[in-house]
């Protein structure tokens, strides 16, 4: 049985939806992740970056394979829509879409883990100069 126009419409936006909300809790972990580092750099034992670097890499891919199977049902849906409408351009912003969102996880995501990295090098820096500056 073939799906109205109406009805194509209504699972794609469905479909967006997911793929908005899942992009959206993916940017709140990956700032509460910089926060984090940021604020307790000075504190941040190598284990307990080590952690978060781990939880932040099992969130990601959590994510990510969520993505690719939402971008795949948007990638199916818009195809039938396109087909019904005639208008190809809509699958093209489409695709364009999902290429940047997933450039800019990518790059989000290794930039935050070398964040995680770096201010857990910072901490170590500034506990060297806390320590030059007390002894006698």
């Amino acid at each position: 049985m073939e799906m109205s126009l109406y009805e194509l419409q209504i699972i794609f936006g469905v479909y967006n939806e997911t793929a908005d909300r899942i992009w959206e809790f993916w940017i709140t972990g990956t700032f509460a992740i910089i926060v984090a580092s940021h604020l307790g750099a000075e504190k941040i034992s190598k284990k307990y970056a080590i952690a978060m670097a781990s939880i932040y890499i099992l969130f990601t891919i959590s994510l990510g394979v969520r993505m690719m199977i939402v971008a795949d049902g948007l990638g199916q849906y818009i195809k039938k829509i396109a087909s019904i409408t005639g208008d190809p351009w809509s699958a093209e912003m489409v695709w364009a879409m999902i290429i940047s969102h997933s450039l800019i996880f990518a790059f989000g995501f290794l930039g935050t883990l070398f964040f995680v990295w770096h201010s857990y090098r910072e901490g170590i820096t500034a506990k060297d100069k806390t320590i030059v500056a007390d002894s006698p």
